[in-house]
Parts: C-alpha cells; structure tokens; sequence
C-alpha cells in the first residue's frame, strides 16, 4: 500500500518541493486536494473535485520501502527527507 496526495497548485512556473508552502501562505489560499487514500502498489483510483481553473498538479507519496517523494508539475521528483 501506497499513501498519496494530490493537490492543485495556481502556479505559472515550475513548483518545487521548496517552493510548495509559498503557494499556501499562511491566511491565505488553502490548498485543495484531490485524494489521499491507501492505494495498492501498481492500482489506480481517484476522484477529482474543487480544482481551480488553470491549476498545476503536484502530488506526494510513498514508495513500497516507505520513502517519500514529491513530483512536481514538469515531471520532476524530489525525494522527501534524508
């Protein structure tokens, strides 16, 4: 099983791991997710609701050793933590 999160981002350019909470200061826009459930390793499963228009995705999750990573929206993917 695999934990993931998806969230839309107003964003115009290319969003980072280090540059994700610049896009949900605090008091300001709250982010809006997609889904966060355990997923099987290799399934497939979603629901899309509240997206903005013109939102970016960028998505965190875990692997099947239990590392995190996030993959921001040109495809690019950072690992989480040490």
């Amino acid at each position: 099983m695999s934990d993931l999160l998806v969230l839309a981002v107003a964003a115009n350019g290319r969003i980072t791991l280090n540059s994700l909470p610049s896009y949900f200061p605090v008091g300001g826009v709250k982010p809006r997710y997609f889904y966060r459930k355990k997923v099987a390793i290799g399934g497939t499963e979603g629901s899309l609701t509240g997206a903005y228009a013109g939102s970016d995705m960028v998505c965190l999750f875990a692997d099947a050793s239990g590392v995190y990573w996030f993959k921001g929206n040109r495809g690019q993917i950072e690992k989480i933590g040490s």
